[in-house]
């Protein structure tokens, strides 16, 4: 699934915007000067409503928001410069952790989204982030559109310093797995008036589900204000700052989602980066519970062999889908048999996350056949010295092998018309293995 088209359009337009205006100055490596931002809300001077009340944003944050929503418009339908976290924090009367702080909030809670990098057409240096700004959180799904890391930054975020953010990220993906242990598609679109009685509703009761997200306490408080507790040993005034001016070595370039490592001398973590704090001036950094946690996880999803049609959102949905619904042990045989519905052109694959939810529910209901993954067949090299085909023992046992589970899921599917699917998947292969010199089974 695509973004509308004038949608595209505009970022388009913003992308070549910034090409021109950047390009031709060559700011210093990893500035982030050179940052967009594009509104695609309703021109007029009218805030959202639901801003004020929303019950994951803090106070500065949701101020923000207004700011940089007056800032965007000065230039309808395109991309401006990106007000810097000084300029911000100039204008706001905040610190520069806090304004760092709201945009990643910003972010997680789908106000804002880092819909697209741009690099020079030449040297490929990456010049700036192209940032959305919404007239109302968007749904999970178009949130997955927008930005190509978003579940990753949640998922970095539940380890973050900040309490706030821990909770409304921790709320993102607790709405996520909760959606799906209801044997419901998070990425389904939801109707947005419903939408929106429904996170009033939650909101005016402080239960519920605002917007995806489930309220399930009440926002941190500390003494410096709600939710502005930190790590005992930083405070949002000693956050680094992500635009260091020239002659400082800001570190690699932060794409969105990336988890980076800040020390004293070390790498701006930017809006959406997890910062881990450091006593000293060498490279120790605390890990938490949580981080080491996120590590397993990330070690047993890259362990998988996932579908190439499948993108970096669409694993870490289908990983969370798994994990909540069967054993490890069932993971791969899930994702080999999505692999071959994904190549089936007759009925091609619509929702994954559906999909997946129902294979889970056939390995619990004891009916799921696995088929093993997918051959894909030698494209150059391999061929017979007599006639130029593919003709290895191992290719002809994997076809045969493939079509035995085939035939086994088709005798547990019954009749109708997945019985018929699975029957031209069938026959492909028998076809394919005959062309190999196999005989037909």
């Amino acid at each position: 699934m695509g973004l509308p088209n004038e949608i595209s359009h505009s970022i388009d337009e913003a992308i070549e915007y910034l090409r021109r205006t950047r390009s031709a100055s060559k700011p210093d490596i990893g500035s982030t000067d050179t940052d967009g931002l594009l509104f695609l809300g309703q021109w007029h001077d009218a805030y959202p409503t639901v801003l004020v009340r929303d019950p994951f944003l803090s106070d500065s944050a949701k101020i923000q928001w207004l700011y940089l929503a007056q800032e965007a418009r000065q230039q309808p339908q395109r991309a401006i410069a990106m007000p810097s976290i000084q300029q911000t924090a100039k204008a706001l009367h905040q610190a520069r952790g806090t304004v760092i702080r709201d945009r990643l909030l910003l972010r997680i809670c789908r106000w804002v989204s880092a819909v697209r990098p741009v690099r020079d057409p030449d040297t490929g240096r990456f010049l700036g982030q192209i940032y959305a700004m919404h007239g109302e959180p968007v749904q999970w799904h178009a949130a997955t559109q927008y930005d190509e890391h978003y579940v990753e930054l949640i998922e970095r975020s539940t380890s973050h310093q900040d309490r706030r953010v821990q909770r409304a990220a921790r709320a993102s993906i607790s709405g996520i797995r909760e959606s799906i242990v209801a044997g419901t598609d998070p990425l389904t679109p939801i109707d947005p008036v419903a939408m929106r009685l429904s996170t009033a509703k939650a909101i005016e009761s402080g239960w519920g589900t605002a917007w995806g997200l489930p309220i399930e306490d009440d926002p941190p408080g500390t003494e410096s204000g709600p939710g502005e507790g930190l790590h005992p040993e930083t405070g949002p005034a000693t956050l680094p700052d992500p635009n260091p001016g020239p002659g400082v070595s800001p570190g690699p370039n932060p794409e969105p989602g990336d988890r980076m490592i800040d020390s004293v001398t070390g790498p701006n973590p930017g809006p959406g980066g997890v910062r881990s704090s450091s006593k000293n001036k060498n490279t120790t950094t605390t890990t938490t519970d949580a981080e080491r946690a996120q590590v397993d996880v990330d070690d047993r999803r890259e362990a998988l062999t996932w579908p190439s049609a499948f993108d970096d959102n669409m694993r870490r949905l289908l990983h969370h889908t798994l994990s909540v619904s069967v054993d490890t042990a069932h993971h791969q045989d899930i994702l080999d048999a999505m692999a071959h519905k994904a190549r089936d052109r007759d009925d091609p694959l619509r929702n994954p996350v559906a999909y997946a939810i129902e294979l889970c529910n056939r390995v619990k209901a004891g009916t799921f056949q696995p088929v093993g993954p997918p051959l894909e067949m030698p494209r150059n090299g391999g061929a017979s010295a007599n006639d130029g085909r593919p003709n290895t023992p191992l290719v002809r046992s994997q076809l045969l092998g493939e079509i035995a589970g085939l035939k086994q899921l088709r005798r547990a599917s019954g009749q109708g018309a997945p019985g018929e699917r699975l029957e031209r998947q069938i026959a492909d292969l028998q076809t394919r293995l005959s062309e190999l010199g196999g005989e037909r089974r």
